[in-house]
């Protein structure tokens, strides 16, 4: 990895440890455009490719990119010692993934209110999971330096019509759960979006959309 290059995405700080990290390993790293359903992902070597590949959105801020890079990390080592035997994001996941997370903790890279969202994430118990990744989530977001017109779908209120990247314009329902049960007024159809997702409000009359 090319220490210099990453140096506009990590938090300084942070440079030499992940440097040291991935040290031993055959990994590459791409940064990518902004994906509207993912920050990042893991790819472990096949028969095409004798390396493990991460790729992070090269648009996250430095904090959250640094948490993205954690995560997918965490895919790899745990790759590297289960292989298949492992769920994704079953316990030796998380156990590589909070313990990556607490060695950052303890270099105190993150502000504090980031730090004791990340604490809630990882001790069990401390809150319902779902409600902790949305408080670190909502917490990252104030850290991103480009200005944004959209909000977490969560933020609208009930029956308001938003827009997605893709161009399609929903109306917001009933909360299930993490997720929003919306209508698609483009095909008609009804989908459960995440409360975290940036979406674009559409202030226009409400008879406009029936």
């Amino acid at each position: 990895m090319d220490k210099e290059h990453f140096s506009n995405y990590l938090p300084q700080s942070s440079i030499e440890i992940i440097h040291n990290w991935v040290k031993g390993y055959p990994l590459k790293i791409r940064l990518a455009g902004d994906r509207n359903t993912k920050s990042g992902d893991f790819r472990p070597p096949d028969k095409t490719t004798a390396y493990n590949r991460i790729s992070i959105n090269r648009n996250l801020n430095p904090y959250t990119f640094l948490i993205t890079f954690t995560h997918e990390f965490a895919h790899l080592l745990t790759w590297d010692l289960y292989k298949r035997k492992a769920k994704p994001h079953g316990n030796e996941w998380k156990e590589n993934y909070h313990r990556l997370l607490l060695l950052l903790i303890e270099k105190n890279i993150f502000p504090p209110d980031i730090e004791y969202a990340l604490i809630k994430c990882i001790v069990k118990n401390s809150e319902p999971v779902r409600k902790a990744e949305y408080n670190l989530h909502f917490t990252l977001s104030k850290y991103d330096t480009s200005v944004k017109s959209d909000l977490f779908l969560d933020e609208l209120s009930y029956d308001s019509v938003f827009s997605i990247q893709n161009g399609y314009i929903f109306r917001k329902g009933n909360k299930m759960r993490t997720r929003y049960k919306c209508y698609c007024l483009n095909n008609k159809r009804w989908y459960f979006i995440s409360q975290v997702m940036r979406v674009k409000p559409i202030n226009k009359p409400s008879d406009e959309f029936i």
